[in-house]
């Protein structure tokens, strides 16, 4: 009787063995629908299959791992992995970014692949901080909530895919979006050392919200992948995959763990479009504008913490998170802090009658607002400079193309740039510092397409392209691109 019973039980846990591998199976099959989609999309767009191996590996090892840890450390475990894994490469991303710039300003960029590597040996060298490897608490979300968000990453691919096909890789040759020039001008300076400076520009202190391209330059000096390719076809997906989570979790704090408002708010925040039929815009995911898309999972990891903050409840540990990641959202979108703002100012006003809220909320509003203003100096702006290709011999430094501050006149041929051109041309032999311009791109009122105009005594030099529209009605809008200044020789030859 003894066997039969002991048969029984041996045969039960072999069934519940089986039975938790067929439920992790089901659990984990949904998500194999992006990775594939994602591996199909850039392999037929001429990624090398090593490349998309090497960024699989960084982002796991780099992004994900670390700030999944550190996560756990200080806020604790949501009780399912794909949750964690949101908010974790959320700060991922960040402890990326404050390894990057630590490198970046001591000039030992060499090492930043010890960063990382060295937040990995903590948590296994401190006991208290192994058990933040595993879950403890384990609070699994339903199979359709899984297959839902599997589903929206899915459409962000796909979304991507026609972009990827559009836009190709060199050495192909093909008209870039004049932006995408910009970011990978930008990336490149972002592997060198503080100061930046203006990559169109030099000598001139860079003030823009550069953190996407500083991310994108951490990522191509870890796996040694052109950044041409790290910009125009990894970087992207992974970042919107983990916006999807991390606005899921965001809208589950804020409905009180309803996972059909979860998956419905993370579905609409990454492919929703303006409601109004007369508002300009597009979706989020924009393959055009990094800065947008990077800031999202950033500004939505804030807004965990601003949730429980302005309820009155403490972060513990993790106030130390708040300012650098406010820091982070300022540097990656200057448009992304002030709605923040806003929004902790409402609701600290509405905490001022309950003194048990007051304190959290009004800690939260100070350090974002803080954060705020220390980026504006860091970040937003930029200085004024002598432009020998404007008629008012004034521009922004940071305008990549040398953009006039007035309209083209009749005194302009054809429309303003080969004047401006000789202009540059007569500065640069008249004065110092010289300046010379590199080519300029123009439209004339109703050409179907821009076309570039390069100007005299530049051959060799390829304009960086025209910003679309013209501000003033019949004339043609055009400027200088390629602006470079030269500094005085310290000395001159026989």
């Amino acid at each position: 009787m003894g066997r039969v019973r002991l048969a029984e039980r041996v045969h039960q846990a072999h069934d519940d063995r089986v039975l938790s591998f067929r439920r992790f199976n089901l659990r984990w099959a949904p998500w194999c629908l992006p990775a594939a989609a994602l591996l199909l999309g850039l392999l037929l767009t001429d990624v090398p299959l090593l490349d998309i191996v090497r960024y699989a590996a960084y982002f796991g090892l780099a992004v994900l791992l670390p700030g999944t840890l550190v996560h756990r450390a200080l806020r604790g475990s949501r009780g399912n992995l794909p949750e964690d894994l949101g908010l974790g490469g959320a700060t991922g991303l960040l402890l990326l970014l404050i390894g990057w710039a630590a490198t970046a300003a001591t000039g030992l960029q060499a090492f930043l692949p010890a960063w990382p590597a060295a937040i990995v040996v903590l948590f296994l060298a401190v006991p208290r901080l192994r058990g933040h490897w595993l879950i403890a608490d384990r609070r699994p979300v339903p199979l359709r909530w899984t297959w839902v968000l599997a589903g929206t990453m899915t459409l962000v691919v796909a979304s991507l895919v026609p972009f990827w096909h559009n836009q190709l890789l060199p050495p192909a040759q093909d008209v870039w979006f004049q932006d995408l020039g910009y970011h990978l001008a930008l990336v490149h300076e972002m592997t060198r050392s503080m100061p930046f400076q203006v990559p169109q520009l030099a000598g001139e202190t860079l003030r823009y919200h550069y953190l996407s391209d500083a991310d994108m330059a951490a990522a191509s000096m870890l796996t040694g992948i052109d950044p041409i390719v790290v910009l125009l076809r990894l970087w992207l997906a992974p970042i919107a995959a983990i916006t999807v989570l991390v606005v899921t979790a965001l809208a589950r704090d804020l409905t009180g763990g309803k996972w059909w408002a979860a998956v419905l708010a993370a579905a609409a925040g990454v492919t929703g479009l303006p409601l109004l039929a007369w508002a300009q815009g597009s979706n989020p995911i924009s393959y055009y504008s990094p800065s947008q898309v990077y800031m999202l999972p950033l500004t939505g990891l804030l807004l965990t913490l601003a949730v429980p903050a302005v309820r009155g409840r403490g972060l513990g540990w993790a106030w130390l998170l708040v300012f650098p990641l406010a820091l982070a959202c300022a540097g990656a979108k200057s448009s992304a802090l002030p709605p923040v703002v806003f929004g902790l100012i409402v609701a600290t006003g509405t905490t001022l009658g309950r003194r048990e809220r007051r304190r959290p909320a009004l800690t939260m509003l100070g350090l974002t607002l803080a954060a705020m203003l220390v980026g504006t100096f860091l970040f937003a702006g930029g200085e004024r400079a002598r432009c020998p290709c404007s008629r008012s011999r004034s521009c922004s430094a940071s305008c990549p193309t040398g953009r006039p501050s007035v309209p083209p006149t009749s005194t302009t041929a054809p429309c303003g740039c080969p004047t401006a051109s000789r202009t540059c041309r007569r500065a640069a032999s008249s004065s110092w510092p010289r300046w010379s311009c590199g080519g300029c791109s123009c439209r004339r009122p109703g050409w179907p397409a821009w076309s570039p105009w390069p100007a005299p005594g530049t051959a060799g030099t390829r304009p960086s392209g025209c910003w679309p529209g013209s501000p003033w009605p019949g004339s043609a809008a055009c400027g200088c691109s390629g602006i470079r200044r030269s500094a005085r020789p310290t000395s001159t030859s026989a």
